[in-house]
């Protein structure tokens, strides 16, 4: 493990350092109350004892469908305290959603070279997205280093970027004639992932994906208590299992990542608290889109 120094030296009482796993020039020190992180650059900020050294870019283009970004950027950021955050990340400091909604993003487009995680969103405009050269041309990710996901038609957008090649991949009933002409086949089925890269298909499958970014950076129990708390009351059990069940196959201890997974911390502000109560309707059917592509 490679040690920082950081710009005061902490006496022996105020704990070790901790290899961060941050890349790009970015290191962070942790002592037993506060962390200082520090850039390249210099600047630096005081932040949690659990500090965030594992940053999600969920990518949202114009158009957006807003169940497939909001839902995974939510349930990821219920593990802020564990060192996890999501962030919206944008082309343009505001997008619009496929239903009118304005929302400003919180991280320009370029964060995605920075961010450990990259989830791309869908939206009724994915393919005037992959017609873009340019824009693609700002999506330089990595898989060796990264873990890359997409949700419904921002399928579209990882192979047209070449990262599915001979990879099957799940996407929306309305993208998959789209995804199958680019040479890549789609799969019956919410989620699937090979190696770091993952690939979801339906607006609700958006919570399979958060599920295995946490499960991949966290470990399994992280992911159980975020899933547990936003269960249907009444449908816990079921909910997280089939959660796991989705990401795994079948639900099981730890799931390796390019991340060692760690404990999450004590319940506090952004941790996921467990909860159980009575029952709770299913979601109803997906609604028709005339002109939707996510």
């Amino acid at each position: 493990m490679t040690t920082a120094k950081s710009p005061t030296k902490p006496s022996s009482k105020q704990g070790t350092l901790h290899d961060p796993r941050l890349r790009g020039g970015r290191w962070t020190t942790s002592w037993s109350r506060h962390a200082m992180m520090a850039s390249t650059s210099g600047c630096c900020r005081l932040i949690s004892f659990r500090e965030v050294v594992m940053r999600v870019a969920v990518v949202t283009f114009d158009g957006f469908n807003e169940l497939d970004s909001f839902i995974a950027s939510a349930l990821i950021n219920r593990c802020r305290a564990d060192g996890l955050e999501a962030f919206i990340t944008t082309p343009t400091p505001v997008v619009t959603s496929m239903n009118g909604v304005p929302v400003t993003g919180q991280r320009p487009i370029e964060f995605v070279t920075e961010a450990e995680v990259v989830l791309i969103g869908s939206g009724v405009k994915t393919r005037d997205v992959v017609a873009d050269d340019r824009l693609l041309s700002m999506l330089p990710l990595d898989p060796g280093r990264q873990l890359i996901g997409s949700q419904c038609s921002g399928a579209l957008v990882l192979a047209r970027l070449g990262l599915l090649n001979s990879t099957p991949a799940c996407t929306d009933r309305t993208s998959r004639p789209f995804v199958e002409a680019s040479g890549v086949k789609v799969l019956d089925a919410p989620f699937h992932a090979e190696g770091n890269i993952a690939t979801a298909g339906g607006c609700l499958a958006s919570q399979y994906l958060a599920t295995w970014v946490i499960t991949r950076t966290l470990g399994e129990e992280a992911a159980r208590a975020v899933l547990d708390y936003v269960a249907p009351v009444g449908e816990n059990d079921e909910t997280v299992e089939r959660g796991l069940r989705a990401v795994h196959g079948r639900p099981r201890p730890g799931c390796p990542g390019p991340f060692p997974a760690r404990r999450p911390g004590p319940p506090g502000r952004g941790r996921a608290r467990g909860r159980s109560g009575s029952s709770a309707a299913r979601p109803s059917p997906r609604s028709a889109h005339p002109d939707r592509c996510a």
